[in-house]
């Protein structure tokens, strides 16, 4: 969580708090799930039987108990070995196109897979408050009472699983020969201030606006540098205008070369990277012609020619007769 400070706030102190949320990829394997972590669901969670079976909706029904008006929830595991979520022990995994399964109230069609709810442990205990994950999930007029839709917001950790028979529904890994699988660093988090001074490369308007002001940026890799805010301009004068057809979005300002970030990242073993310091290089740079006033000029005419001025070209030899198929094809002698 970021604290900033907010000249505007109601109340004392006068600053906000902006919570953001980091997504991990768990793998085969993972040494954080065992055999006896059991997961509870309570919002589009899959119906492992209906699966199982072949024809259905996948979603359990979202019941509610009519004496306590307490939501039903469902307990799931994760296989890391298979690398799959059961329910008992059938496995919330579809890999190959089923017409028969549906979302039902969820959105009808498969295509784009399935996707659960926020799933997580609730005897976990989160070490701010010291109330376990349940816990923190209490409804606010009736703590007996769970309020799920608040997983997401509320709780430190939690777990969705995606499955489906298209790629973007599966991971795919990079395995080595002693059956380990690889993983890769993650995308860094990167601080930029604009500099203080001019930077000759962007506008004065620019340089003004936004001096000294820090971005949180994201960088995925190797030309993927993302998070600079930008405007529309016009298609044939490269003014400012407002978004909407026959505009082109274009990053409000370049960074300058060698200009001084500070990244955070966390690598493939596990540990971290914290404020270190990297520098930006333009791989490519983009010139924006401006409408300007251009003085008068002098044109030279020149005559263009014509269809008239076209004379064809005469064969002074005579074509020989060809009555045999040809020998040669592309380099390929034929058979006679």
């Amino acid at each position: 969580q970021f604290n900033f400070s907010c000249t505007n706030a109601v109340g004392t102190p006068a600053t906000v708090g902006v919570v953001y949320f980091v997504e991990e990829m768990i793998y085969p394997k993972d040494s954080s799930f065992s055999a006896s972590t059991s997961m509870t669901c309570y919002n589009n969670c899959p119906d492992g039987t209906v699966i199982a079976a072949g024809t259905g909706s996948i979603y359990h029904s979202q019941d509610f108990d009519q004496q306590t008006g307490q939501q039903k929830s469902y307990s799931y595991a994760f296989d890391k070995d298979a690398y799959t979520l059961k329910e008992g022990t059938n496995s919330i995994s579809i890999t190959t196109k089923n017409t028969n399964l549906s979302a039902g109230q969820f959105g009808g069609s498969l295509d784009f897979g399935i996707q659960t709810g926020p799933m997580f442990d609730p005897t976990s205990v989160d070490s701010t408050t010291g109330k376990t994950y349940l816990q923190l999930l209490a409804c606010d007029w009736n703590a007996n009472q769970v309020c799920a839709w608040d997983a997401n917001t509320k709780l430190p950790v939690y777990y969705t699983w995606e499955t489906g028979w298209k790629a973007w529904n599966t991971l795919t890994s990079l395995v080595a020969s002693d059956g380990t699988v690889l993983k890769f660093d993650q995308e860094a988090n990167v601080k930029f201030t604009y500099p203080s001074t001019a930077t000759t490369i962007n506008s004065t308007a620019t340089d003004t606006k936004y001096a000294g002001k820090v971005f949180q940026l994201q960088y995925g890799g190797f030309r993927q540098l993302w998070g600079i805010p930008g405007k529309c301009v016009g298609m044939d004068k490269g003014e400012a205008v407002a978004c909407g057809p026959g505009t082109r979005y274009v990053p409000e300002f370049v960074i300058p070369d060698a200009s001084e970030v500070l990244y955070s990242y966390k690598k493939s073993d596990g540990t971290s990277v914290s404020a270190a310091t990297g520098y930006i290089k333009a791989l490519d740079m983009e010139k924006q012609m401006q409408e300007a006033a251009c003085g008068t000029q002098s044109l030279t005419a020149y005559t263009l020619l014509t269809s008239a001025d076209w004379t064809a070209p005469a064969n002074s030899t005579t074509e020989p007769t060809v009555t045999d198929p040809p020998a040669v094809i592309g380099g390929v002698v034929q058979k006679q």
